[in-house]
């Protein structure tokens, strides 16, 4: 144990004296990665821990003072100028769940730890709650349908007036010769006919593409200037073929397309907008856990091998099949927007032990595109019409025809950008109170989360 020790930093010392289902609760809970051994783990937590995006109040404004705050030598300038400056600037999260047909973004804004009403108190404790991200917009958007920038000279999009991804108005609305440029496949291609595929293998080109991406990211920028841009990281499945299907070559290669435009748009235009990968496995394992490091939790808490055995056999569950994770994010998100939509300030169903936000997770800007696409979302995971509380903004009728299609593709980019914002949330804690913070003492002690 002491030689461990002696590997952490003064400051992270208390990670070697966790176990190693501890550890993996920890970056689960923090959104990194959870693989290897106790050593390499505890090191990888002391490293990226410090690369945290909400700093608490009290940290900026300690570091604006010259104290002495754990810093990571993979801290980026970014990261590094905002613990010096002492500024909480509010996050502009720009969050986009890949796709050609279906690609899906939310726009969330976070007040900074500085800025909010509650930060600052007579006492000079640090503010109660937890940051609420606000819904700003919410789009799914065919990318297919986009015009030629080089034939109409467009460099950028105006996307809140882009018609919706799977609405029947955007599919009539187009001219005869856009419309023949539409991938009728969607990315679960299975309803595709033969001469259409053949027709979608021409369309998909490489310069076509990278216009459209540069396009999409250009228009993105101009429109939200965003701080943050989290893109869902892709993985080449093969759906049970014994090949890799087609549609994910095509979103895995226009993903990489979106970060060559990011960075050659950094580099020469100088912009300091932090572009991050999240896994999908990864903020499903944050929601609805991992079962593996669940029962090696339990497993290690038993006293005695009958016990571990009987641990062994109860935690033998079925993993969760893709249809059933998507309707467990699309009710996730219903859930989060019905609280919103009924005013209900605390939500406990669906929120992880660990996690801090839980409170409201989700307020909706007064914008009659959101709102739409809000009570859109509601009326089709309800499956009836909304109330008129909160989201009748606007004409009724407008309301009331909003046809977003697919809800899945909209759930997993809304629940991505919260996930992020409350792994950094979690680090900001872990960074301040250390072995204290709620989130570590909530994995210390599962068994007073289960009395509570």
């Amino acid at each position: 144990m002491r030689a461990f020790t002696e590997t952490l930093t003064s400051t992270y010392q208390w990670l070697g004296h966790l176990k190693s289902s501890q550890l993996k609760s920890i970056a689960q809970a923090t959104g990194i990665p959870t693989a290897g051994p106790k050593l390499a783990l505890a090191l990888r937590l002391q490293r990226e821990l410090p690369q945290c995006e909400y700093l608490p109040t009290e940290l900026t404004m300690s570091a604006g003072q010259g104290s002495s705050i754990p810093q990571s030598a993979g801290q980026n300038s970014v990261q590094k100028e905002k613990m010096t400056s002492g500024q909480g600037e509010s996050l502009s999260i720009l969050s986009i769940d890949m796709g050609i047909q279906n690609l899906a973004f939310a726009h969330l804004l976070v007040p900074g730890p500085a800025m909010r009403k509650d930060s600052i108190s007579s006492s000079g404790s640090p503010p109660s709650g937890d940051p609420v991200p606000t819904l700003t917009a919410w789009h799914r958007l065919a990318v297919s349908a986009f015009p030629r920038s080089s034939t109409l000279g467009l460099s950028s999009l105006s996307l809140s007036t882009f018609p919706l991804s799977g609405s029947r108005s955007r599919r009539q609305k187009l001219p005869t010769e856009d419309r023949t440029s539409l991938l009728s496949s969607d990315e679960e291609g299975n309803t595709a006919t033969r001469s259409t595929e053949d027709d979608d293998k021409m369309l998909f080109t490489p310069d076509l593409y990278a216009e459209h991406a540069y396009t999409l990211i250009t228009s993105l920028l101009a429109t939200y200037n965003p701080t943050h841009i989290l893109i869902e990281r892709q993985r080449f499945r093969s759906g049970g073929a014994s090949a890799v299907q087609e549609w994910t070559l095509r979103v895995g290669v226009f993903e990489g397309m979106l970060y060559a435009v990011l960075h050659t748009l950094a580099r020469e235009r100088a912009h300091s907008v932090s572009v991050q990968s999240v896994e999908p496995s990864r903020v499903a394992r944050y929601w609805y856990g991992d079962s593996e490091t669940d029962a090696l939790q339990e497993e290690e808490d038993s006293e005695t091998t009958q016990t571990k055995d009987e641990t062994r056999k109860k935690k033998k569950k079925k993993r969760m099949t893709s249809k059933e994770g998507k309707k467990a994010k699309i009710d996730l998100v219903g859930k989060w927007l019905s609280a919103w939509e009924t005013g209900k300030e605390s939500i406990s169903e669906g929120v992880p032990s660990t996690s801090l936000m839980k409170g409201q997770k989700i307020d909706v800007a007064p914008d009659d595109n959101v709102r739409r696409v809000v009570n859109a979302y509601l009326r089709g995971w309800q499956g009836k019409k909304t109330t008129r509380s909160r989201s009748a903004v606007g004409s009724d009728e407008g309301l009331e025809k909003a046809d977003i299609g697919k809800l899945d593709d909209l759930a997993d980019c809304l629940l991505q950008g919260v996930t992020w914002l409350d792994w950094h949330v979690a680090r900001g804690q872990i960074l301040r109170d250390g072995v204290d913070a709620p989130v570590v003492k909530d994995i210390l002690n599962p068994e007073a989360i289960r009395r509570a």
